[in-house]
């Protein structure tokens, strides 16, 4: 089948950054080039120091490149625009705000009629599940919830590209799996082009259509999770590690392999919408070779260890 053909909504073409130190010039992004789609999720990755986050605060307006440029929809960017939302690591919420008040805020910039206002603020509250947090203020909220906040104020002016600077990175584990779900579910729902920069490629594979991986200013790699996983590229494939290819279990869901259900008496469950990845290491801590699968808390079939194990296997190989 052939695949789809998107609009190209982000162009960076050949951007360069160099910033001077005390030891001398230190280069940053070094003629950066890539075509993100309408409607893709990039994840960019890399060590400390690649370039990532710089990549980022050039395509949000928040730095100018001496050479090279970025565009969105053909238009150049100069300088920030609404057209472009941002959520980075620390929140960035106003404290003497309430979570509404919050979300609310750059919808009054633009100007709306204050029914709109009140009625898109608490559409995309609901959204993020913060509708019982609506008057409270960010210091009675956990950093998981103040993520969702900014996450709602991000979406709720409907930006043409999201870019978020690692959002989940201040977060426990667990609050962070969960909002990485919640996230992707809320995604699903929107379809906007975002860019997402993270230092962790777990959460690469998991995340993104696309995986950038950058080394001292230079792009890498720029494929899906499953050609990421077979790149060539001796940098990738050390910074990928030693667990490559279990990685891609990730990428599927629960739903997408299942089996009806048998009639079996099986004590455990695995959420439809919960990777294969995470349904693994709970079959091995539950010492289990099944798992029914529940929907809104409905058994609706089965997975098997072996299935999992054979999709495993077809990653190994390339298949």
């Amino acid at each position: 089948m052939a695949r789809e053909e998107r609009n190209i909504k982000v162009k960076i073409d050949q951007v360069k950054k160099v910033y001077n130190g005390r030891t001398g010039e230190m280069v940053a992004l070094n003629g950066v080039s890539l075509d993100i789609a309408d409607n893709e999720f990039v994840c960019v990755v890399g060590p400390s120091g690649c370039g990532k986050s710089t990549l980022l605060n050039i395509i949000a307006g928040l730095l100018e490149p001496p050479d090279g440029a970025v565009y969105v929809d053909e238009r150049k960017v100069v300088g920030t625009g609404v057209e472009r939302g941002v959520v980075f690591q620390q929140y960035a919420l106003f404290p003497w705000l309430t979570v509404k008040k919050n979300v609310e805020f750059g919808l009054k910039l633009k100007g709306l009629p204050k029914d709109e206002i009140e009625e898109t603020a608490m559409k995309y509250i609901r959204m993020v599940d913060l509708e019982k947090f609506t008057n409270a203020y960010p210091k009675e909220l956990s950093g998981g919830m103040k993520q969702r906040v900014a996450i709602a104020r991000a979406y709720a002016v409907n930006p043409e590209v999201l870019l978020m600077d690692e959002p989940f990175g201040a977060v426990d584990p667990l609050n962070r799996a969960n909002l990485q779900n919640e996230f992707l579910k809320i995604q699903k729902q929107l379809k906007k082009t975002v860019i997402f920069v993270t230092h962790d490629i777990d959460e690469a594979m998991k995340m993104g259509d696309k995986i950038a991986i950058m080394s001292k200013g230079i792009l890498r790699n720029f494929a899906s999770p499953e050609d990421t996983l077979l790149s060539d590229d001796e940098f990738v494939k050390s910074f990928l590690g030693s667990e490559t290819y279990i990685k891609i279990l990730s990428r599927f869901r629960v739903k997408e392999h299942m089996r009806p259900q048998n009639g079996a008496d099986i004590p455990y469950h695995a959420d439809c919408e919960a990777n294969l990845r995470d349904v693994l290491a709970q079959m091995i801590e539950y010492g289990t070779d099944s798992m029914h699968v529940t929907e809104k808390g409905k058994i609706t079939g089965t997975i098997l260890l072996s299935d999992i194990l054979n999709l495993f296997q077809k990653g190994r190989k390339g298949e």
